[in-house]
């Protein structure tokens, strides 16, 4: 058993390798690059993976450079978990999960910035509770309303005394209250669970509110799904993380 564990830990480790080697940045030197430093370097895995990744190349190289007992089992040998980890790490890094699989994706509603506000607190409350939605304006961009924009608008509107007065108000009156973290993210229908794990975590600046897939991640064209911070659970258990 501990001969079967090292050897299927050793070949999952091998194609993990292999795979990241294939697909580093750094075309000189990928032949000659350390397993740690290709796991550092890619943007293939998350924080999560590469931490239990370099863990892993420990035992891995325990089990390359200590003799074998009695020449026939080796001294350190994974646990079953550790192996199976590996070996989905495997499958995993070479065929990445897509986020529209994952998430079991459907196309939003997208409105318009003339739609009155009430179809988007409709959207907000029950049983769909969305803390977002996509909005084509004028110009056929696509930007986002979100709760936090209604409520920030609601904060300049309210009369003490008197509340306030949702008559008459359109999308556009509360998007022109989005901040930074308000926005959204285009990306092609083919975006992989650790692309959008990784933007949501801040690997290219402050984390927008959701990711929008559309055919090619462009604004012209339909969107398709829509991810938000909340899946970020969700996305990293398919990863094993």
């Amino acid at each position: 058993m501990s001969d079967t564990n090292a050897r299927r830990f050793l070949d999952a480790f091998h194609a993990i390798e292999q795979v990241l080697r294939e697909r580093s940045t750094k075309p000189f030197t990928k032949n000659e690059e350390g397993f740690s430093n290709l796991v550092r370097d890619s943007k293939e895995l998350t924080e999560g993976q590469k931490q239990r990744l370099r863990q892993y190349s420990r035992l891995r190289n325990a089990i390359v450079h200590n003799p074998y007992e009695d020449g026939l089992v080796p001294i350190a040998s994974p646990r079953n978990d550790v192996v199976q980890w590996m070996e989905a790490q495997a499958i995993i890094i070479e065929r990445p999960p897509l986020v529209k699989d994952v998430l079991k994706l459907r196309d939003p509603q997208v409105l318009s910035e003339d739609d009155d506000v009430s179809i988007f607190l409709a959207l907000a409350g029950e049983p769909t509770n969305f803390s977002q939605a996509p909005v084509r304006d004028v110009s056929g961009k696509l930007r986002l309303i979100t709760t936090n924009s209604v409520a920030r608008w609601v904060a300049e509107q309210y009369t003490p005394g008197m509340g306030v007065v949702l008559d008459n108000a359109r999308v556009r009156d509360f998007t022109r209250f989005a901040e930074d973290g308000d926005r959204l993210v285009l990306k092609p229908r083919d975006l992989r669970a650790v692309e959008a794990a990784r933007i949501f975590g801040g690997s290219a600046g402050n984390p927008p509110a959701a990711i929008v897939l559309t055919e090619h991640g462009k604004d012209s064209e339909t969107p398709l799904g829509m991810c938000v911070q909340a899946d970020v659970a969700a996305l990293l258990r398919s990863l094993g993380v």
